[in-house]
């Protein structure tokens, strides 16, 4: 399979994914225009847990697997560090571009955050895509630059003018994470961390 191919299946899939949930739970949120913030955060949630069938689909499909590896202590202190650089990208972000949003706190939102996101968006965008293409042959730059794209395009909202050109600097870091380790467990650490200090900073300010 040669690397447009490849590219144009890992598209393919990824937009299998957006329209499964995603548009549903984007026609959800403009039509009752963020009234129920909360009921909202339910929604995104079980989104999360919908999407785990979809991805067990996905690795059986294509028979990707994964070997889990014992702990190493140098990455995991260097995933603290790295979660810190991915909040503080988020809010070089949010400075540059004047786009800070409205704040709402609630305890599902973290929840889903620092463990379902990190855990499904990691093994997707990460572990599944970068094995498949590596499987192909497909060239290492071209591996970190597709799934950090379209991470970065399921990250934005042009509707509202949130580019978040972070998440695409972030996949970047998940994906050096992964590629120096073969472990996924370090890139959702500093995934995790990266939201869940994203998600708590505006309370200690």
């Amino acid at each position: 399979m040669n690397t447009v191919k490849c590219v144009l299946k890992v598209i393919g899939f990824n937009l299998l994914l957006t329209l499964l949930l995603a548009i549903p739970l984007y026609i959800f949120e403009r039509v009752t225009e963020f009234k129920y913030v909360e009921f909202n955060y339910i929604i995104y949630t079980t989104s999360y847990l919908i999407y785990f069938p979809y991805l067990y689909w996905l690795f059986k499909k294509t028979k990707i697997t994964y070997e889990q590896k014992p702990f190493n202590t140098k990455w995991l202190l260097l995933s603290i560090l790295l979660g810190v650089i991915v909040f503080a990208l988020n809010k070089a972000d949010e400075m540059i571009i004047g786009a800070h949003g409205n704040f709402n706190f609630n305890i599902i939102k973290l929840l889903s955050g620092i463990i379902l996101a990190p855990i499904f968006e990691e093994l997707f965008w990460r572990l599944w895509m970068t094995k498949y293409m590596e499987r192909h042959k497909v060239s290492i730059w071209v591996i970190a630059l597709v799934p950090a794209f379209l991470f970065w395009f399921g990250h934005a909202n042009f509707l509202i003018g949130k580019w978040r050109i972070d998440s695409f600097l972030s996949a970047l870091i998940f994906f050096f994470a992964y590629r120096k380790t073969s472990d996924i467990r370090y890139s959702m650490i500093i995934h995790a961390i990266g939201n869940l200090l994203i998600d708590v900073f505006p309370l200690i300010i």
